[in-house]
């Protein structure tokens, strides 16, 4: 989910935009807009959570949400877990791109799992399988070492959702992990190299970089291993990837910076 501003040309003026659903539940309004080949969701008309482009599924417009697959360039999971779903382009575009994975998708609103199924042509298959649960309570009782890699973007209508800036949810996605897994997290405003969320996620994961996005975002992506920037730079190209998406994400990878935090064991 990002923030729009005003020279994005898909989004602005509110002209541009032909509304074909609207809905709403005990959390607020979910709406989907149209527009040329794209649809987008939205949860308050300001904030978008997600544009697809219909008939290419493995198409992603937003920088940040490309920029939390950066992992992908170390790494061809056979799972995915993914918190927070919108209208699914990230889970539809693993579908297409990964055939051997299974992906596990973690929504807390049904409106918005019906929503994604009948305006966004989330596919429905055994091999990507929608859970209508909390993300908090679904991460403290998810099995140990049952991933590779955690794709978390968890929002309210304009604000990050509190868990991604808590102890206990770094710690739950650093043991759900695999020995070679790799955490990736969407925040709408960063939080500091001092801050209380930056430590903790440090202790728990030895390699911890940031990426600022052209949306203002930042996405921050975590291994369980230790890993040097300069190998982060060094990597070979991932065959099983497009060529567009991959060459896309090691443009963005030239733009990561190592977080460092001191004392990470007494965090």
């Amino acid at each position: 989910m990002h923030k729009h501003n005003s020279s994005e040309k898909y989004f602005h003026p509110m002209t541009n935009r032909n509304e074909i659903f609207r809905t709403s539940d005990e959390h607020g309004n979910i709406i989907v807009y149209e527009f040329n080949k794209f649809r987008l969701m939205t949860f308050d008309s300001m904030c978008e959570q997600s544009k697809v482009r219909m008939g290419d599924p493995m198409y992603l417009d937003h920088e940040y949400i490309q920029a939390m697959l950066l992992p992908l360039l170390h790494l061809t999971p056979k799972h995915v877990t993914l918190l927070g779903l919108g209208g699914g382009s990230l889970a539809s575009c693993l579908y297409y791109v990964f055939y051997d994975a299974k992906l596990l998708v973690v929504e807390w609103r049904q409106a918005v799992i019906d929503v994604a199924y009948d305006y966004f042509d989330l596919p429905r298959d055994e091999r990507l399988e929608v859970r209508h649960r909390e993300a908090k309570s679904w991460i403290e009782r998810a099995e140990n070492k049952s991933t590779d890699l955690v794709l978390s973007d968890l929002y309210h209508a304009s604000d990050p959702h509190e868990i991604q800036f808590e102890k206990e949810f770094f710690e739950n996605c650093h043991r759900i992990l695999r020995d070679k897994g790799w955490l990736a997290l969407n925040y709408h405003k960063m939080p500091t190299a001092e801050s209380p969320a930056i430590n903790h996620l440090c202790h728990y994961f030895p390699s911890v970089f940031m990426l600022h996005v052209n949306t203002d975002n930042w996405v921050v992506v975590a291994c369980k291993q230790e890993i040097t920037l300069q190998a982060m730079m060094a990597v070979a190209p991932n065959n099983n990837l497009p060529a567009s998406l991959s060459s896309n994400l090691r443009l963005l990878q030239g733009r990561l910076l190592k977080v460092s935090v001191n004392n990470r064991k007494n965090t």
